[in-house]
């Protein structure tokens, strides 16, 4: 068996899996050293870059400016603001024609009663009537 171990022969290959062949075993040994002197090196970089590495962050952190300007401020050619004058003078206009239109119409009501009262009362409460019944089917 021994001499099987040394050579790398052998009838059995799930023995052959765990013993490695003794002729093998420096060239191996050397390739393990060398991997695992790699891993100590990288492991000592790492350990010595990480703090350096958070300090950057920090750093970063502390030198990026909170606001950026993105363009200088200038003046403009032209006011950006609404027209006042002219929302003002559109206010006017639609409440003339508004308040013009309700004395008309109150003026329109009155005359409808003076002339015939109970024609006015029967119209006026059927239209009553009607508006109350929209009202409420609307809302059902």
């Amino acid at each position: 068996k021994v001499e099987e171990m040394r050579v790398g022969t052998g009838d059995d290959s799930s023995t052959m899996k765990i013993f490695l062949p003794m002729n093998q075993t420096p060239s191996l040994a050397s390739t393990y050293l060398r991997l695992f002197r790699n891993l100590e090196i990288q492991n000592k970089i790492l350990q010595f870059i990480t703090p350096v590495y958070e300090q950057a962050k920090v750093e970063e952190k502390r030198s990026t400016p909170s606001v950026v300007i993105l363009d200088k401020a200038t003046v403009p050619e032209r006011k950006a603001k609404p027209k006042v004058s002219l929302f003002t003078l559109l206010a006017f206009v639609v409440s003339l024609l508004v308040s013009l239109f309700v004395v008309f119409f109150i003026e329109m009501i009155k005359r409808l009663r003076s002339v015939n009262p109970n024609q006015f009362d029967a119209s006026w409460n059927a239209a009553r009537s009607d508006w109350f019944g929209l009202r409420s089917s609307r809302r059902s």
